[in-house]
């Protein structure tokens, strides 16, 4: 974690020669495997050398925040990093929900509902491991062996369904709507630097 709070090395004020990308996401974009092994840190290398150029992927992810609050860093520190590109992660299994209640999770207190969320999660998430993971020694962290049970799995993927079915809900219509308009609002707010967005599959797509 460097010196502003992201899952990432420092960044100069000026970018200089080098081609800036601000990423933005939640968990997907933080890391939910190690700096080394994370799509962006993978991405940043591939692109400098498919390109002959330097390139710079700062990660601006955030766990347990929404598309809003991507908004709101892009405009309090993305755009500031002076970057060639912005690049929008959403994540289809979370991202293109309906947000919580706006009175609570103000997008401009971004920093402290993501600190809270993450002490947040970090709690559920231990005794929901507890809960599904298979018996000590049956699983293994390179992915050689399952971290869930089935049964736990299942769990994990079940608010995942409205998302896929052919005929979605009117709560999963109403999300992808809203997710959409916020990241017209984020196309709109970087210009004129342009704005590419990846949309990463859950395990079920």
């Amino acid at each position: 974690v460097n010196t502003r709070g992201f899952n990432d090395t420092e960044w100069s004020p000026d970018p200089g020669d080098v081609f800036r990308i601000v990423a933005l996401g939640d968990s997907f974009a933080f890391g939910v495997v190690g700096y080394e092994h994370n799509f962006l840190t993978l991405l940043e290398a591939e692109l400098s050398v498919r390109i002959g150029r330097s390139v710079e992927v700062a990660n601006l992810g955030i766990p347990g925040l929404q598309p809003r609050e991507y908004l709101q860093i892009l405009l309090d520190d993305g755009l500031a990093l002076r970057p060639d590109l912005v690049l929008l992660c959403l994540y289809t299994g979370n991202d293109f929900q309906p947000p919580g209640n706006d009175s609570r999770f103000d997008a401009r207190n971004w920093r402290v509902v993501g600190f809270a969320s993450r002490l947040v999660r970090y709690a559920a998430e231990r005794e929901f491991r507890g809960a599904t993971a298979p018996a000590p020694g049956t699983s293994a962290a390179d992915g050689s062996a399952p971290a869930f049970t089935e049964d736990g799995y299942l769990r994990i993927v079940e608010a995942y369904v409205p998302l896929l079915r052919r005929e979605p809900t009117e709560k999963a219509e109403r999300g992808l709507r809203e997710t959409l308009a916020v990241a017209d609002e984020i196309v709109a707010r970087a210009r004129p630097v342009p704005v590419a967005i990846a949309v990463l599959p859950s395990e079920l797509q």
